[in-house]
Protein backbone atom coordinates (compact mmCIF):
# COMPACT_ATOMS: atom_id res chain seq x y z
CA UNK A 1 0.00 0.00 0.00
CA UNK A 2 1.52 3.31 -1.09
CA UNK A 3 2.30 6.04 1.41
CA UNK A 4 -0.13 8.40 -0.30
CA UNK A 5 -3.01 5.90 -0.09
CA UNK A 6 -2.20 5.34 3.58
CA UNK A 7 -3.08 8.97 4.38
CA UNK A 8 -6.54 10.53 4.04
CA UNK A 9 -7.27 12.92 1.18
CA UNK A 10 -6.92 15.96 3.45
CA UNK A 11 -3.28 15.05 4.27
CA UNK A 12 -2.43 14.57 0.60
CA UNK A 13 -4.09 17.84 -0.34
CA UNK A 14 -2.13 19.74 2.32
CA UNK A 15 1.17 18.28 1.16
CA UNK A 16 1.73 16.42 4.43
CA UNK A 17 2.61 13.15 2.69
CA UNK A 18 5.25 14.75 0.52
CA UNK A 19 6.71 16.63 3.50
CA UNK A 20 7.05 13.45 5.59
CA UNK A 21 8.89 11.61 2.81
CA UNK A 22 11.09 14.61 2.14
CA UNK A 23 11.99 14.90 5.82
CA UNK A 24 12.70 11.16 6.02
CA UNK A 25 15.03 11.34 3.00
CA UNK A 26 16.99 14.27 4.38
CA UNK A 27 16.89 13.62 8.16
CA UNK A 28 16.65 9.88 8.04
CA UNK A 29 13.31 9.71 9.91
CA UNK A 30 9.96 11.43 10.43
CA UNK A 31 6.84 10.78 12.48
CA UNK A 32 3.24 11.89 12.59
CA UNK A 33 0.16 11.11 14.66
CA UNK A 34 -3.20 11.28 13.00
CA UNK A 35 -5.90 9.49 11.03
CA UNK A 36 -4.94 6.74 8.58
CA UNK A 37 -6.74 4.70 5.91
CA UNK A 38 -6.78 0.91 5.75
CA UNK A 39 -6.83 -1.09 2.49
CA UNK A 40 -10.58 -1.62 2.95
CA UNK A 41 -11.10 2.14 3.21
CA UNK A 42 -11.82 2.23 6.98
CA UNK A 43 -10.10 4.85 9.11
CA UNK A 44 -8.07 4.42 12.27
CA UNK A 45 -5.91 6.67 14.44
CA UNK A 46 -2.19 5.85 14.57
CA UNK A 47 1.30 7.07 15.33
CA UNK A 48 3.39 6.40 12.18
CA UNK A 49 7.16 6.58 12.02
CA UNK A 50 9.08 6.60 8.72
CA UNK A 51 12.75 5.63 8.30
CA UNK A 52 14.94 5.94 5.20
CA UNK A 53 16.37 2.68 3.77
CA UNK A 54 19.74 2.92 2.00
CA UNK A 55 22.13 0.49 0.40
CA UNK A 56 25.75 0.11 1.49
CA UNK A 57 26.81 2.60 -1.13
CA UNK A 58 24.26 5.15 0.16
CA UNK A 59 21.69 4.71 -2.57
CA UNK A 60 18.05 5.07 -1.47
CA UNK A 61 16.16 1.80 -1.37
CA UNK A 62 12.86 3.20 -0.09
CA UNK A 63 11.23 3.75 3.27
CA UNK A 64 10.40 1.68 6.35
CA UNK A 65 7.08 2.41 8.03
CA UNK A 66 6.23 1.52 11.65
CA UNK A 67 2.52 1.91 12.50
CA UNK A 68 1.24 2.07 16.10
CA UNK A 69 -2.57 1.85 16.19
CA UNK A 70 -3.71 4.43 18.79
CA UNK A 71 -7.44 4.38 18.09
CA UNK A 72 -8.40 3.18 21.57
CA UNK A 73 -5.89 5.44 23.32
CA UNK A 74 -7.21 8.41 21.40
CA UNK A 75 -10.77 7.47 22.34
CA UNK A 76 -9.82 7.35 26.01
CA UNK A 77 -7.88 10.60 25.76
CA UNK A 78 -10.74 12.39 24.01
CA UNK A 79 -13.15 11.05 26.60
CA UNK A 80 -10.94 12.56 29.31
CA UNK A 81 -10.64 15.83 27.42
CA UNK A 82 -14.40 16.05 26.97
CA UNK A 83 -14.91 15.29 30.64
CA UNK A 84 -12.55 18.13 31.56
CA UNK A 85 -14.15 20.49 29.06
CA UNK A 86 -17.68 19.75 30.32
CA UNK A 87 -16.68 19.79 33.99
CA UNK A 88 -17.93 22.45 36.36
CA UNK A 89 -14.28 22.99 37.24
CA UNK A 90 -11.68 24.76 35.16
CA UNK A 91 -8.52 22.65 35.15
CA UNK A 92 -5.24 24.51 34.87
CA UNK A 93 -1.58 23.55 35.05
CA UNK A 94 0.54 26.22 36.70
CA UNK A 95 4.32 26.48 36.94
CA UNK A 96 5.86 26.94 40.40
CA UNK A 97 6.11 30.70 39.78
CA UNK A 98 2.38 31.01 39.02
CA UNK A 99 2.60 31.02 35.22
CA UNK A 100 -0.31 29.24 33.55
CA UNK A 101 0.78 26.58 31.04
CA UNK A 102 -2.55 24.87 30.36
CA UNK A 103 -6.23 25.81 30.69
CA UNK A 104 -9.11 23.45 29.98
CA UNK A 105 -11.75 24.36 27.45
CA UNK A 106 -14.33 24.76 30.24
CA UNK A 107 -12.78 28.17 31.03
CA UNK A 108 -14.83 29.73 28.24
CA UNK A 109 -18.11 28.36 29.56
CA UNK A 110 -17.39 28.88 33.28
CA UNK A 111 -15.46 32.18 33.28
CA UNK A 112 -16.01 33.58 29.74
CA UNK A 113 -12.26 33.41 29.09
CA UNK A 114 -10.58 32.06 25.94
CA UNK A 115 -8.38 29.27 27.36
CA UNK A 116 -5.49 30.11 24.99
CA UNK A 117 -5.54 33.74 26.13
CA UNK A 118 -4.75 32.68 29.71
CA UNK A 119 -1.78 30.50 28.82
CA UNK A 120 1.43 32.36 29.65
CA UNK A 121 -0.33 34.68 32.11
CA UNK A 122 0.45 34.71 35.84
CA UNK A 123 -2.54 33.35 37.74
CA UNK A 124 -2.14 35.79 40.62
CA UNK A 125 -2.57 38.80 38.32
CA UNK A 126 -6.21 37.75 38.09
CA UNK A 127 -6.77 37.33 41.86
CA UNK A 128 -8.40 40.14 43.85
CA UNK A 129 -5.81 42.02 45.96
CA UNK A 130 -7.76 41.41 49.18
CA UNK A 131 -7.36 37.66 48.84
CA UNK A 132 -4.13 37.45 46.89
CA UNK A 133 -1.84 36.90 49.87
CA UNK A 134 -3.84 33.98 51.18
CA UNK A 135 -4.10 32.49 47.68
CA UNK A 136 -0.32 32.76 47.29
CA UNK A 137 0.31 31.19 50.68
CA UNK A 138 -1.92 28.25 49.77
CA UNK A 139 -0.37 27.78 46.32
CA UNK A 140 3.28 28.03 47.39
CA UNK A 141 2.67 25.73 50.36
CA UNK A 142 1.55 23.17 47.79
CA UNK A 143 4.62 23.88 45.62
CA UNK A 144 6.92 23.39 48.60
CA UNK A 145 5.63 19.96 49.46
CA UNK A 146 2.00 19.92 50.54
CA UNK A 147 0.22 17.29 48.48
CA UNK A 148 -2.93 19.40 48.13
CA UNK A 149 -4.45 22.60 49.49
CA UNK A 150 -7.69 24.57 49.13
CA UNK A 151 -8.48 28.28 49.31
CA UNK A 152 -11.24 30.66 48.30
CA UNK A 153 -10.61 33.94 46.52
CA UNK A 154 -12.08 36.28 43.93
CA UNK A 155 -11.03 36.04 40.29
CA UNK A 156 -11.32 38.93 37.84
CA UNK A 157 -13.90 38.45 35.09
CA UNK A 158 -13.43 39.66 31.50
CA UNK A 159 -15.90 42.53 32.10
CA UNK A 160 -13.99 43.82 35.14
CA UNK A 161 -16.21 42.21 37.77
CA UNK A 162 -15.27 39.42 40.15
CA UNK A 163 -16.08 35.75 40.44
CA UNK A 164 -16.09 33.97 43.80
CA UNK A 165 -13.78 31.01 43.21
CA UNK A 166 -12.85 27.92 45.17
CA UNK A 167 -9.36 26.80 44.20
CA UNK A 168 -7.86 23.37 44.88
CA UNK A 169 -4.15 22.81 44.27
CA UNK A 170 -2.39 19.48 43.76
CA UNK A 171 1.35 19.13 43.45
CA UNK A 172 2.14 17.18 40.26
CA UNK A 173 5.67 18.48 39.67
CA UNK A 174 7.09 14.95 39.78
CA UNK A 175 4.63 13.70 37.18
CA UNK A 176 6.29 13.90 33.74
CA UNK A 177 2.90 14.18 32.05
CA UNK A 178 1.90 17.22 34.11
CA UNK A 179 5.16 18.77 35.34
CA UNK A 180 3.37 21.48 37.29
CA UNK A 181 0.72 22.22 39.90
CA UNK A 182 -2.80 21.19 39.00
CA UNK A 183 -5.16 23.98 40.01
CA UNK A 184 -8.87 23.28 39.87
CA UNK A 185 -10.96 26.46 39.80
CA UNK A 186 -14.66 26.28 40.61
CA UNK A 187 -17.04 29.22 40.19
CA UNK A 188 -18.95 29.45 43.49
CA UNK A 189 -20.40 32.93 42.89
CA UNK A 190 -24.01 31.72 42.82
CA UNK A 191 -23.47 29.62 45.92
CA UNK A 192 -21.97 32.60 47.75
CA UNK A 193 -24.90 34.78 46.75
CA UNK A 194 -27.34 32.18 48.07
CA UNK A 195 -25.31 31.90 51.26
CA UNK A 196 -25.38 35.69 51.72
CA UNK A 197 -29.13 35.80 51.17
CA UNK A 198 -29.60 32.97 53.66
CA UNK A 199 -27.33 34.70 56.15
CA UNK A 200 -29.26 37.94 55.71
CA UNK A 201 -32.51 36.16 56.55
CA UNK A 202 -31.08 33.85 59.20
CA UNK A 203 -28.73 36.14 61.10
CA UNK A 204 -30.39 39.53 60.78
CA UNK A 205 -33.78 38.58 62.13
CA UNK A 206 -34.76 39.88 65.56
CA UNK A 207 -35.71 36.44 66.85
CA UNK A 208 -33.46 33.58 67.89
CA UNK A 209 -33.50 30.80 65.31
CA UNK A 210 -31.88 27.37 65.24
CA UNK A 211 -31.71 24.34 62.99
CA UNK A 212 -31.84 20.92 64.64
CA UNK A 213 -31.41 17.36 63.55
CA UNK A 214 -34.44 15.16 64.19
CA UNK A 215 -32.75 13.87 67.34
CA UNK A 216 -32.73 17.42 68.74
CA UNK A 217 -29.02 18.17 68.36
CA UNK A 218 -28.13 21.66 67.18
CA UNK A 219 -26.83 22.09 63.64
CA UNK A 220 -26.77 25.87 63.52
CA UNK A 221 -28.04 28.89 65.44
CA UNK A 222 -28.23 32.49 64.30
CA UNK A 223 -26.42 35.48 65.75
CA UNK A 224 -29.50 36.62 67.66
CA UNK A 225 -29.61 33.33 69.57
CA UNK A 226 -25.92 33.57 70.41
CA UNK A 227 -26.28 37.15 71.61
CA UNK A 228 -29.32 36.28 73.70
CA UNK A 229 -27.63 33.30 75.31
CA UNK A 230 -24.10 34.80 75.42
CA UNK A 231 -22.71 31.62 73.89
CA UNK A 232 -20.60 30.68 70.88
CA UNK A 233 -21.27 28.32 67.99
CA UNK A 234 -18.57 25.88 69.03
CA UNK A 235 -20.17 25.28 72.42
CA UNK A 236 -23.70 24.99 71.01
CA UNK A 237 -23.31 22.96 67.82
CA UNK A 238 -23.75 19.23 68.36
CA UNK A 239 -25.48 19.65 71.72
CA UNK A 240 -29.09 18.65 72.32
CA UNK A 241 -31.19 21.78 72.57
CA UNK A 242 -32.52 20.68 75.96
CA UNK A 243 -28.95 20.47 77.29
CA UNK A 244 -28.17 24.12 76.55
CA UNK A 245 -27.60 26.57 79.41
CA UNK A 246 -30.90 28.27 78.55
CA UNK A 247 -32.74 25.70 80.68
CA UNK A 248 -30.29 25.30 83.58
CA UNK A 249 -32.59 27.16 85.96
CA UNK A 250 -35.48 24.70 85.65
CA UNK A 251 -35.71 20.94 85.14
CA UNK A 252 -39.37 21.40 84.25
CA UNK A 253 -38.51 23.79 81.39
CA UNK A 254 -35.82 21.37 80.19
CA UNK A 255 -38.30 18.49 80.04
CA UNK A 256 -40.85 20.68 78.29
CA UNK A 257 -38.44 21.49 75.47
CA UNK A 258 -37.54 17.79 75.15
CA UNK A 259 -41.22 17.05 74.77
CA UNK A 260 -41.55 19.83 72.19
CA UNK A 261 -38.78 18.21 70.09
CA UNK A 262 -40.45 14.81 70.33
CA UNK A 263 -43.78 16.24 69.20
CA UNK A 264 -42.18 18.20 66.34
CA UNK A 265 -40.37 15.07 65.10
CA UNK A 266 -43.79 13.39 65.02
CA UNK A 267 -44.90 16.12 62.59
CA UNK A 268 -46.58 18.56 65.00
CA UNK A 269 -46.01 22.33 65.07
CA UNK A 270 -45.34 23.18 68.72
CA UNK A 271 -45.61 26.65 70.23
CA UNK A 272 -45.67 27.86 73.81
CA UNK A 273 -44.27 30.50 76.17
CA UNK A 274 -41.05 29.36 77.82
CA UNK A 275 -38.90 30.81 80.57
CA UNK A 276 -35.22 30.74 79.64
CA UNK A 277 -31.99 31.98 81.09
CA UNK A 278 -30.38 34.43 78.70
CA UNK A 279 -27.24 36.53 78.92
CA UNK A 280 -29.00 39.00 81.21
CA UNK A 281 -30.96 36.58 83.36
CA UNK A 282 -34.36 34.97 83.11
CA UNK A 283 -36.57 35.97 80.22
CA UNK A 284 -39.82 34.84 78.64
CA UNK A 285 -39.78 33.80 74.99
CA UNK A 286 -42.41 32.79 72.48
CA UNK A 287 -40.88 29.41 71.59
CA UNK A 288 -41.81 27.23 68.62
CA UNK A 289 -40.57 24.04 66.95
CA UNK A 290 -41.52 23.28 63.34
CA UNK A 291 -40.73 20.08 61.38
CA UNK A 292 -39.28 20.17 57.85
CA UNK A 293 -40.08 17.16 55.65
CA UNK A 294 -38.01 15.64 52.85
CA UNK A 295 -39.28 14.30 49.52
CA UNK A 296 -40.38 11.06 51.17
CA UNK A 297 -42.39 12.83 53.85
CA UNK A 298 -39.89 12.12 56.62
CA UNK A 299 -38.87 14.81 59.09
CA UNK A 300 -35.31 15.76 58.10
CA UNK A 301 -34.89 18.97 60.04
CA UNK A 302 -36.44 20.98 62.86
CA UNK A 303 -36.63 24.77 62.90
CA UNK A 304 -36.83 26.25 66.38
CA UNK A 305 -37.50 29.91 67.04
CA UNK A 306 -37.66 32.04 70.13
CA UNK A 307 -38.85 35.64 70.35
CA UNK A 308 -38.11 37.57 73.52
CA UNK A 309 -41.48 38.75 74.84
CA UNK A 310 -40.30 39.69 78.33
CA UNK A 311 -41.08 43.37 77.86
CA UNK A 312 -44.51 42.63 76.36
CA UNK A 313 -45.30 40.24 79.19
CA UNK A 314 -44.25 42.83 81.75
CA UNK A 315 -46.46 45.39 80.04
CA UNK A 316 -49.39 42.98 80.04
CA UNK A 317 -49.04 42.31 83.73
CA UNK A 318 -48.67 46.01 84.43
CA UNK A 319 -52.00 46.57 82.69
CA UNK A 320 -53.54 43.74 84.69
CA UNK A 321 -52.47 45.48 87.90
CA UNK A 322 -54.09 48.69 86.74
CA UNK A 323 -57.27 46.86 85.85
CA UNK A 324 -57.31 45.11 89.22
CA UNK A 325 -56.89 48.41 91.04
CA UNK A 326 -59.66 50.00 89.00
CA UNK A 327 -61.95 47.00 89.21
CA UNK A 328 -61.63 46.24 92.90
CA UNK A 329 -60.00 48.90 95.04
CA UNK A 330 -61.20 52.11 93.48
CA UNK A 331 -64.66 50.80 92.66
CA UNK A 332 -65.19 49.62 96.23
CA UNK A 333 -63.77 52.82 97.68
CA UNK A 334 -66.02 54.96 95.48
CA UNK A 335 -69.00 53.18 96.91
CA UNK A 336 -67.69 53.90 100.42
CA UNK A 337 -67.04 57.55 99.57
CA UNK A 338 -70.55 57.94 98.24
CA UNK A 339 -71.97 56.47 101.43
CA UNK A 340 -69.78 58.49 103.82
CA UNK A 341 -70.23 61.82 102.02
CA UNK A 342 -73.99 61.27 101.96
CA UNK A 343 -73.84 60.50 105.69
CA UNK A 344 -71.90 63.73 106.30
CA UNK A 345 -74.51 65.74 104.44
CA UNK A 346 -77.32 64.23 106.47
CA UNK A 347 -75.54 64.23 109.87
CA UNK A 348 -76.63 67.21 112.03
CA UNK A 349 -73.96 66.61 114.72
CA UNK A 350 -70.66 68.38 114.02
CA UNK A 351 -68.51 65.85 115.86
CA UNK A 352 -70.06 62.99 113.95
CA UNK A 353 -69.51 64.86 110.68
CA UNK A 354 -65.84 65.31 111.62
CA UNK A 355 -65.55 61.54 112.20
CA UNK A 356 -67.08 60.89 108.79
CA UNK A 357 -64.64 63.34 107.23
CA UNK A 358 -61.69 61.52 108.81
CA UNK A 359 -62.92 58.29 107.21
CA UNK A 360 -63.21 60.00 103.82
CA UNK A 361 -59.71 61.45 104.22
CA UNK A 362 -58.31 58.00 105.03
CA UNK A 363 -59.76 56.67 101.78
CA UNK A 364 -58.36 59.61 99.82
CA UNK A 365 -54.95 59.21 101.50
CA UNK A 366 -54.98 55.56 100.50
CA UNK A 367 -55.68 56.59 96.92
CA UNK A 368 -52.85 59.07 97.04
CA UNK A 369 -50.49 56.37 98.29
CA UNK A 370 -51.63 53.96 95.61
CA UNK A 371 -51.23 56.63 92.95
CA UNK A 372 -47.70 57.35 94.13
CA UNK A 373 -46.88 53.64 94.05
CA UNK A 374 -48.18 53.39 90.50
CA UNK A 375 -46.06 56.36 89.42
CA UNK A 376 -43.03 54.81 91.09
CA UNK A 377 -43.68 51.51 89.35
CA UNK A 378 -43.95 53.28 86.02
CA UNK A 379 -40.62 55.04 86.58
CA UNK A 380 -38.97 51.73 87.42
CA UNK A 381 -40.46 50.00 84.40
CA UNK A 382 -39.46 52.65 81.89
CA UNK A 383 -37.47 51.22 78.93
CA UNK A 384 -34.41 53.21 80.01
CA UNK A 385 -34.32 51.29 83.26
CA UNK A 386 -33.73 48.02 81.40
CA UNK A 387 -30.25 49.48 80.84
CA UNK A 388 -29.91 51.10 84.28
CA UNK A 389 -26.62 51.85 85.93
CA UNK A 390 -25.48 49.50 88.63
CA UNK A 391 -24.64 50.17 92.25
CA UNK A 392 -22.39 48.37 94.72
CA UNK A 393 -24.60 46.11 96.82
CA UNK A 394 -23.05 47.15 100.15
CA UNK A 395 -24.11 50.78 99.73
CA UNK A 396 -27.36 49.78 98.00
CA UNK A 397 -28.52 47.66 100.94
CA UNK A 398 -27.42 50.26 103.48
CA UNK A 399 -29.32 53.02 101.66
CA UNK A 400 -32.41 50.77 101.51
CA UNK A 401 -32.61 49.82 105.21
CA UNK A 402 -31.42 53.03 106.91
CA UNK A 403 -34.67 54.99 106.34
CA UNK A 404 -36.71 52.05 107.72
CA UNK A 405 -34.51 51.91 110.83
CA UNK A 406 -35.06 55.62 111.44
CA UNK A 407 -38.83 55.38 111.01
CA UNK A 408 -39.28 52.27 113.19
CA UNK A 409 -37.30 52.53 116.42
CA UNK A 410 -38.74 49.33 117.89
CA UNK A 411 -37.65 47.18 114.96
CA UNK A 412 -34.22 45.60 114.54
CA UNK A 413 -32.78 45.52 111.02
CA UNK A 414 -29.54 43.58 110.50
CA UNK A 415 -27.49 43.42 107.31
CA UNK A 416 -24.81 41.02 106.11
CA UNK A 417 -22.85 41.81 102.97
CA UNK A 418 -19.70 39.79 102.12
CA UNK A 419 -16.42 41.51 101.32
CA UNK A 420 -16.65 40.37 97.69
CA UNK A 421 -19.84 42.31 97.07
CA UNK A 422 -21.15 42.70 93.55
CA UNK A 423 -22.83 45.41 91.55
CA UNK A 424 -26.61 45.24 91.09
CA UNK A 425 -29.32 47.33 89.39
CA UNK A 426 -29.89 50.54 91.33
CA UNK A 427 -33.63 49.84 91.47
CA UNK A 428 -32.97 46.76 93.61
CA UNK A 429 -32.70 49.07 96.61
CA UNK A 430 -36.39 49.94 96.30
CA UNK A 431 -37.28 46.24 96.35
CA UNK A 432 -35.22 45.61 99.48
CA UNK A 433 -36.68 48.69 101.19
CA UNK A 434 -40.22 47.57 100.36
CA UNK A 435 -39.69 44.07 101.81
CA UNK A 436 -38.10 45.42 105.00
CA UNK A 437 -40.83 48.03 105.41
CA UNK A 438 -43.52 45.41 104.84
CA UNK A 439 -42.00 43.21 107.58
CA UNK A 440 -41.76 45.92 110.26
CA UNK A 441 -45.24 47.23 109.51
CA UNK A 442 -46.63 43.72 110.02
CA UNK A 443 -44.93 43.60 113.44
CA UNK A 444 -43.53 46.74 114.99
CA UNK A 445 -40.78 45.03 117.04
CA UNK A 446 -39.79 42.62 114.33
CA UNK A 447 -36.20 41.54 113.68
CA UNK A 448 -35.37 41.67 109.98
CA UNK A 449 -32.19 40.26 108.49
CA UNK A 450 -30.96 41.29 105.04
CA UNK A 451 -28.13 39.18 103.64
CA UNK A 452 -26.34 38.93 100.32
CA UNK A 453 -25.01 35.56 99.17
CA UNK A 454 -23.04 34.59 96.09
CA UNK A 455 -22.25 35.05 93.37
CA UNK A 456 -22.42 31.34 92.54
CA UNK A 457 -22.66 30.03 88.96
CA UNK A 458 -23.52 33.51 87.72
CA UNK A 459 -26.26 34.15 90.30
CA UNK A 460 -26.46 36.11 93.55
CA UNK A 461 -29.21 36.19 96.18
CA UNK A 462 -30.54 38.90 98.44
CA UNK A 463 -32.32 37.20 101.35
CA UNK A 464 -34.78 39.17 103.52
CA UNK A 465 -35.81 37.18 106.61
CA UNK A 466 -38.14 38.31 109.43
CA UNK A 467 -39.68 36.80 112.58
CA UNK A 468 -43.14 38.23 112.00
CA UNK A 469 -46.50 36.46 111.73
CA UNK A 470 -45.81 35.18 108.22
CA UNK A 471 -46.78 36.60 104.86
CA UNK A 472 -50.35 35.89 103.76
CA UNK A 473 -50.59 33.42 100.90
CA UNK A 474 -52.24 35.98 98.65
CA UNK A 475 -49.29 38.35 99.00
CA UNK A 476 -46.77 35.53 98.54
CA UNK A 477 -48.48 34.70 95.25
CA UNK A 478 -47.96 38.28 94.12
CA UNK A 479 -44.21 37.96 94.76
CA UNK A 480 -43.64 34.48 93.39
CA UNK A 481 -46.06 34.19 90.52
CA UNK A 482 -47.34 37.66 89.73
CA UNK A 483 -50.88 36.37 90.22
CA UNK A 484 -53.74 38.85 90.17
CA UNK A 485 -54.96 39.59 93.70
CA UNK A 486 -56.95 42.37 95.32
CA UNK A 487 -54.16 44.90 95.88
CA UNK A 488 -55.55 46.43 99.03
CA UNK A 489 -54.19 49.62 100.59
CA UNK A 490 -51.29 49.76 98.18
CA UNK A 491 -49.49 46.92 99.98
CA UNK A 492 -50.06 44.53 97.09
CA UNK A 493 -48.79 47.22 94.73
CA UNK A 494 -45.55 47.42 96.71
CA UNK A 495 -45.05 43.66 96.49
CA UNK A 496 -45.88 43.76 92.81
CA UNK A 497 -43.22 46.44 92.40
CA UNK A 498 -40.69 44.15 94.11
CA UNK A 499 -41.46 41.39 91.64
CA UNK A 500 -41.24 43.76 88.68
CA UNK A 501 -37.83 45.06 89.77
CA UNK A 502 -36.40 41.55 90.15
CA UNK A 503 -37.87 40.13 86.93
CA UNK A 504 -36.77 43.22 85.00
CA UNK A 505 -33.25 42.42 86.20
CA UNK A 506 -33.66 38.89 84.83
CA UNK A 507 -34.13 37.32 88.25
CA UNK A 508 -36.79 35.45 90.18
CA UNK A 509 -38.46 35.61 93.59
CA UNK A 510 -39.23 32.82 96.05
CA UNK A 511 -41.09 33.00 99.37
CA UNK A 512 -41.04 30.70 102.39
CA UNK A 513 -43.65 31.72 104.95
CA UNK A 514 -44.60 30.11 108.27
CA UNK A 515 -46.17 31.27 111.51
CA UNK A 516 -42.65 32.02 112.79
CA UNK A 517 -41.67 34.35 109.99
CA UNK A 518 -41.05 34.87 106.30
CA UNK A 519 -38.00 34.45 104.08
CA UNK A 520 -37.98 36.16 100.71
CA UNK A 521 -35.17 35.35 98.26
CA UNK A 522 -34.40 37.68 95.39
CA UNK A 523 -32.28 35.65 92.95
CA UNK A 524 -30.44 37.83 90.43
CA UNK A 525 -28.03 37.17 87.57
CA UNK A 526 -24.61 38.76 87.79
CA UNK A 527 -22.69 40.35 84.93
CA UNK A 528 -25.84 41.49 83.14
CA UNK A 529 -25.90 43.23 79.80
CA UNK A 530 -28.70 45.23 78.12
CA UNK A 531 -31.43 43.37 76.28
CA UNK A 532 -31.36 43.63 72.53
CA UNK A 533 -35.13 43.58 72.16
CA UNK A 534 -37.15 46.78 72.08
CA UNK A 535 -38.82 47.34 75.45
CA UNK A 536 -42.48 48.31 75.62
CA UNK A 537 -43.29 51.63 77.26
CA UNK A 538 -45.54 51.04 80.32
CA UNK A 539 -48.97 52.56 80.18
CA UNK A 540 -49.93 55.36 82.53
Amino acid sequence: MSVAAFHPESDRASGLTDRLLQQTRIAGEASHEGWRVRADGSRFYADVRYASLESEDGASRGYAKVVHDMTEQRRQRRRTERFVEESEDVVTIVDPDGTVTYVSGSAERVFDYDPDALVGENLFDYVHPDGRERAMETFFACVEGAESATAECRLRSPDGGWFNVEGRCRNMLDDDAIDGVLVYLRNVTARKQRARRFEGIFNRTFQATGLLRPDGTVLEVNDTALEFGAGDRESVAGEHIADLAWWDHSDAERETVRDAVTRAVAGEFVRYEAEVRGADGLATIDFSAKPVHDEDGNVSLLIVEGRDITAQQRQRRHLQVLQRVMRHNIRNDLMKLRAWTQAMCEEPDAERRAEHLETVEEILDKWEGMSERMREMRRILRPANSRETTTATDSLIADAVDPVREAHDDATVLTEVPDDWIRAPATLGKAVAELVRNAVEARGDATVEVALTGPTDGWAEVVVRDDGPGMPEMEADVLENGEETPLNHGQGLGLWMVRMIVTQAGGEVSVESTADGTTVRLRLPTDRRPRTTTPVEPTE
